[in-house]
């Protein structure tokens, strides 16, 4: 399960278009995509959008064609501010952004304060191994809730750690998948420092394999670390 862990993190890191979305999330735009359709707020793009624009801005605000997040999504495509008041003349702008919405991935709306997106690179990667990687109120799991070892989170060994692998860095506040493991020795293998992929470092780095760099935030046995696996 481990090595498949690892080999969907990389197809996550790869697809633009979630990574994108991480993006605009952490920068505060309030919305991220998914392909999981069981994540909690996921709506898919409408099914239909109207044949023209009469009526448009009646039929907007009805929820059988729109419903929030899908509305701000829409709205963003098409660069316009979520709050504005929409009107017929809008039609052919929305219809656009409409159009350019790829419908194999949900989008998903926590708010513009919302920026977190470590646990849902995290939480993708998992649901895309085919683990049920939600929470009873069907999120992914938090940062802190995956280093406390809830749900399907076990701690192991340092010993023991392999690609796939969940890493836990400073007590809980960040969170990546395990890609590589650098080990020393010629007896004795140590397992001495590793790669990671995930997301939220900063404002523009997501999915990018990270391995130990000069300030050695890679190492096996640092305090802070603690490493998980999902069987």
């Amino acid at each position: 399960m481990s090595e498949l862990i690892a080999l969907k993190a990389q197809q996550l890191a790869s697809d633009s278009i979630l990574m994108k979305s991480y993006e605009e999330f952490y920068n505060e735009k309030g919305f991220f995509f998914t392909k999981n359709p069981n994540l909690a707020g996921a709506k898919r793009k409408p099914p239909k959008f109207p044949i023209n624009s009469k009526g448009f801005s009646q039929k907007w605000t009805e929820p059988e064609w729109f419903v929030n997040s899908q509305k701000f999504y829409l709205m963003y495509l098409a660069g316009m501010d979520k709050n504005k008041y929409v009107k017929d003349s809008d039609y052919e702008s929305l219809k656009k952004a409409y159009d350019k919405w790829d419908q194999r991935y949900y989008v998903v709306f926590y708010g513009d304060s919302a920026k977190w997106t470590c646990n849902l690179f995290v939480g993708e990667a998992l649901y895309m191994a085919g683990k049920n990687s939600l929470t009873s109120s069907s999120k992914y799991y938090s940062a802190k809730q995956i280093w406390n070892e809830e749900g399907i989170f076990k701690q192991i060994k340092k010993s023991e750690v392999q690609r796939g692998d969940i890493v836990s860095f400073y007590s809980g506040l960040h969170v990546e998948i395990v890609s590589q493991v650098m080990e020393e020795g010629l007896i004795f293998k140590d397992k001495v420092s590793f790669c990671s992929r995930g997301a939220g470092r900063g404002s523009s780095d997501f999915g990018t394999e990270k391995c130990n760099d000069t300030q050695n935030s890679r190492l096996i046995n640092k305090k802070d670390i603690k490493f998980l696996r999902v069987f």
